[in-house]
């Protein structure tokens, strides 16, 4: 979203710039694909708006204000990759909002030390906005016992997950961004669209369908 911008073309045609690149790239080194999808196709997003409407009918989801950088010139809210600043952690400069390249800390957009607005230059006021969280507190038992009763995954990775990602209780997640964002607008949410790595997970999901579906194979094997 951010080169297309600099580049003056739309996002769609930066994909599509970007996966030709990367398939002829990757053909000079002999790599072939079966299949190669891309997470901002029509079957990811009806995918994408499956996960999310069974997570709303169980009560997964929660509705929340929360404080956001605005940028007053652009008039718009600033998602975490058009805020650069000074890393909260280490204090490295030229940072973007949502994690630091130097230390690899992760924070809010609101955390960064003298944040500017990549759109226009100018220093962002803070402003509250409506964003949608799953709750994942709620999964926190479930993954506990799935993961640490010796049935699913390996010990070393077990054992990892319980002493980092599962050592502290979960943090709902915020996967949503007020508009404008390029990806799926949140069909029960007009003018938000779901956070990136919402949708990009789920590609490798509706990747494979999609090869299945042209190939003759059960999904759900898979």
């Amino acid at each position: 979203m951010i080169l297309a911008r600099e580049k003056g073309i739309e996002p769609e045609a930066m994909l599509a710039d970007m996966s030709e690149a990367h398939q002829t790239d990757l053909a000079a080194f002999g790599v072939g694909f079966d299949y190669y999808g891309s997470t901002h196709a029509d079957s990811n997003q009806a995918l994408v708006n499956e996960f999310w409407a069974a997570l709303r009918a169980a009560g997964h989801v929660a509705e929340r204000e929360i404080s956001q950088l605005f940028d007053t010139e652009a008039g718009v809210f600033l998602a975490d990759r058009f805020v650069k600043g000074e890393c909260p952690r280490c204090e490295a400069p030229d940072q973007y909002g949502d994690n630091c390249d130097a230390c690899g800390a992760t924070y809010s957009p609101d955390e960064l030390t003298n944040p500017r607005s990549t759109l226009s230059g100018s220093v962002p006021e803070t402003r509250t906005a409506k964003h949608l969280f799953i709750v994942l507190s709620n999964f926190q038992e479930f993954l506990n016992e799935w993961t640490q009763n010796g049935e699913h995954v390996q010990p070393e990775t077990a054992n990892w997950l319980k002493r980092s990602f599962l050592a502290e209780p979960l943090r709902d997640w915020d996967v949503s961004r007020p508009g404008p964002y390029f990806g799926f607008e949140i069909p029960d949410a007009k003018g938000h669209y779901f956070y990136v790595w919402v949708d990009a997970p789920i590609g490798y999901i509706s990747a494979t369908k999609d090869w299945c579906d042209a190939n003759g194979h059960d999904p759900d094997a898979w």
